[in-house]
C-alpha cells in the first residue's frame, strides 16, 4: 500500500478502512472483514475515531450482507458512538447514514421499535442539515409504523 511505503499512517488507516467499505459492497466479504479489522486496530491504536468508525462501520456491512444482524447492529452502535465524538458538518451527514444502517439492520433482526427510533434519530439529522435524502429515511419510518386505528 501506497501510504504504508510513504509512512503515512492516517493515510494507511482510512484507506483500509475504505477498503473494507469497498469490499462488503462487492461482496467480498473476507477481504472486508479483514481491511476492517485492520483499520480498526491501527484507529484504535493511534486515537483515531474518524477512522475506526468508518472501519466499524464496514465490519457492520459485512455482517448484514451476511445476515448476521445481531452482530452488524454492535458495529454499527460502535461506529456511532466513535463518530458522534466528532461534531462537524461532514460527521453529521454521516451520522444520518450510520443511522439509517443501524435500523436497517434492527429491523432485519426483528427489532422493530430500534429501528423506528434510529430512523426517527436519522430523519431529524437530516431535516436539520436540509438533506435531500431524507425521503428514503421517511419512507423506511412510514412502512414500519403501525397502522393508525379508525377514529
Amino acid at each position: 500500500m501506497l501510504f504504508r511505503q510513504a509512512g503515512d499512517r492516517y493515510g494507511e488507516r482510512s484507506a483500509l478502512a475504505q477498503l473494507g467499505e469497498c469490499h462488503a459492497r462487492l461482496g467480498n466479504y473476507d477481504l472486508a472483514r479483514g481491511h476492517a479489522r485492520q483499520a480498526i486496530g491501527a484507529a484504535s491504536e493511534a486515537g483515531d475515531p474518524t477512522n475506526a468508525a468508518f472501519a466499524w462501520n464496514a465490519l457492520g456491512s459485512v455482517h448484514s450482507r451476511l445476515g448476521q444482524h445481531r452482530q452488524a447492529i454492535t458495529c454499527h452502535q460502535q461506529a456511532l458512538a466513535l463518530a458522534r465524538q466528532r461534531e462537524t458538518r461532514l460527521v453529521r451527514r454521516w451520522l444520518a447514514s450510520l443511522l439509517a444502517r443501524l435500523g436497517d439492520a434492527c429491523q432485519a433482526a426483528g427489532d422493530l421499535p430500534a429501528a423506528r427510533q434510529a430512523w426517527q434519530q436519522a430523519l431529524q439529522i437530516s431535516n436539520d442539515l436540509g438533506l435531500p435524502d431524507n425521503r428514503r429515511i421517511r419512507a423506511r419510518l412510514e412502512q414500519a409504523s403501525p397502522p393508525s386505528r379508525p377514529g
